[in-house]
């Protein structure tokens, strides 16, 4: 077992009565707050799901979302950039002679 930061994860094989292995996968170990695993159990609860299928879903979507949003700033970025430049427009103009 390989222990991470705020997980542990371990190899498991899925096997069929033949004990040949049908298909690979890993066991995971995560510490969450409570407050998201009681948001997690409610969403479960009202679409008759399993915790560990939407935490399946969220974990095959995640890294579509993150390489799609590698370039993108987050939102309110530019907003504080903006706000930033109007601010100190008159020291960067003082600097600038």
């Amino acid at each position: 077992m390989v222990m991470g930061r705020n997980c542990a994860y371990q190899r498991t094989l899925v096997l069929e009565g033949s004990g040949v292995a049908k298909a690979k996968s890993k066991k995971i170990v995560i510490e969450i707050s409570a407050r998201l695993y009681a948001k997690l159990s409610k969403v479960a609860d009202e679409r008759g799901q399993s915790r560990n299928f939407l935490v399946e879903s969220a974990l095959e979507r995640y890294p579509e979302v993150v390489d799609s949003s590698q370039d993108l700033l987050r939102p309110g970025i530019m907003e504080l950039f903006r706000r930033s430049t109007q601010k100190n427009r008159k020291p960067h103009q003082l600097l600038g002679q």
